[in-house]
């Protein structure tokens, strides 16, 4: 997938994370460093790059992120990734203090794709 950078910095980025690896990810600190953008700017990066369709993933175990050489990296990714919106709406749902069990939305359809 190839991605569309608004700027140099955004293009750099995707360079890096063209070279990293699972064994050898980029970490954030030398994407910060190498581009001059801040910390939430190479979040907003990543984001849009996966907006786009890269699969740029990270390690729930190592620092770091990469693009997916092949779909078990991406698999493995894409649950933990799942997991963590699937707590936040479980969270959100709680404190809305949802009184129709029997009502199925985008939480509940998220919950369900967990489970898969």
């Amino acid at each position: 997938m190839k991605y569309e950078a608004p700027d140099t910095g955004s293009q750099l980025i995707y360079e890096m994370l063209c070279e990293a690896s699972r064994r050898k990810p980029a970490l954030k600190q030398e994407m910060m460093d190498a581009t001059g953008k801040g910390e939430r700017e190479v979040r907003h990066v990543i984001e849009d790059m996966r907006e786009q369709g890269v699969r740029v993933v990270g390690s729930s175990d190592r620092a770091g992120y990469y693009i997916a050489e092949n779909e078990k990296e991406y698999q493995h990714f894409r649950r933990n990734y799942i997991s963590k919106a699937v707590t936040i709406f479980r969270r959100v749902r709680a404190m809305d203090n949802v009184t129709d069990e029997n009502q199925l939305d985008f939480i509940d359809v998220l919950i369900q794709e967990e489970k898969l």
